[in-house]
């Protein structure tokens, strides 16, 4: 580990290189500057963009691409980036949000081990209302104090809990797994990590003070449209999360699968199998819990 460093940002990008040098200026007026920055993209060579040559000379920084084309490889690139950190204790934030000038001392200073620390999201235009909305939920928690994710999701119906503004400590995440991969579809990345994650005794602490403001008007990314969400997140959690959440999956994820490398034929071969068994037996879990309600 870097000793001069405290913190890693990992921020990941695609096609967005404009809000990424925004999100530069932002990290150039922090209150707490001891970070350095990881910029992936996804397959565009966003992140060698020669405008981002400057801020070099202002903080520590990584550019990385993931060389995936035409591929929803948000998690991959995620992957990609912890890897690369060199400190112990990780932000992540994705290329649509514009930072407080006091997010990254928020984020450190509520550092907790087997904790993932969530700030704030605000809204603007159309979303406004509803990140408030979710935000509302999320001040239903205890204030700066550490819950189990178990306990949220059976107590806290009406939490959702997203993969982005978050903080944590590298190796604890990278150890149970980091990001799923293998299936690149929209819906699936942030229910399927904080189950993974909860099942080992994880715990969630809300930050108010660790606020970005998520930009709507952001250039649409078009390995994920936003007409295509809706209809991909239904089919993810009737069909694909009943299969990932599975306990004997997950063992066997954070164990073998999930140490195979992106790059290699076996990670192909891995995906293949999976939807395999998403595409056999997510029908049969379908219908026995119909039956299981009929019955109720």
């Amino acid at each position: 580990m870097n000793n001069n460093l405290d913190v890693s940002i990992v921020i990941v990008t695609y096609k967005r290189i404009n809000r990424v040098l925004d999100i530069l200026e932002d990290l150039k007026l922090q209150s707490f500057k001891n970070f350095e920055v990881i910029i992936v993209s996804d397959g565009c060579k966003s992140a060698f963009d020669k405008r981002l040559k400057k801020y070099s000379k202002i903080f520590s920084m990584q550019n990385i691409d993931t060389n995936l084309q035409n591929k929803y490889g948000l998690a991959t690139a995620r992957n990609i980036g912890l890897k690369a950190t060199k400190c112990e204790y990780c932000i992540l934030i994705d290329d649509d949000c514009k930072l407080t000038k006091n997010f990254v001392l928020n984020h450190y200073i509520n550092r907790e081990h087997l904790t993932i620390i969530g700030g704030k999201r605000k809204g603007i235009n159309e979303e406004k209302i509803i990140m408030d909305n979710k935000m509302q939920e999320l001040r239903k928690l205890p204030y700066q104090k550490s819950i189990p994710i178990s306990f949220i999701k059976q107590n806290y119906k009406n939490v959702s809990l997203i993969e982005n503004n978050i903080s944590f400590f590298k190796d604890e995440i990278i150890n149970l797994g980091s990001f799923f991969e293998f299936i690149r579809i929209y819906g699936i990345i942030g229910q399927e990590f904080f189950n993974r994650i909860s099942q080992s005794n994880f715990k969630y602490k809300y930050i108010d003070k660790a606020t970005i403001t998520h930009l709507s008007d952001a250039k649409e990314v078009i390995t994920n449209k936003k007409n295509e969400k809706f209809l991909k997140s239904i089919i993810s959690n009737i069909f694909i999360l009943p299969i990932i959440k599975n306990k004997l999956f997950i063992f066997f994820y954070i164990k073998i699968f999930s140490k195979i490398n992106y790059k290699k034929k076996a990670h192909t071969l891995i995906g293949f199998l999976i939807w395999f068994f998403i595409i056999i037996f997510s029908p049969i879990l379908l219908i026995i819990k119909i039956i299981k309600k009929i019955n109720l």
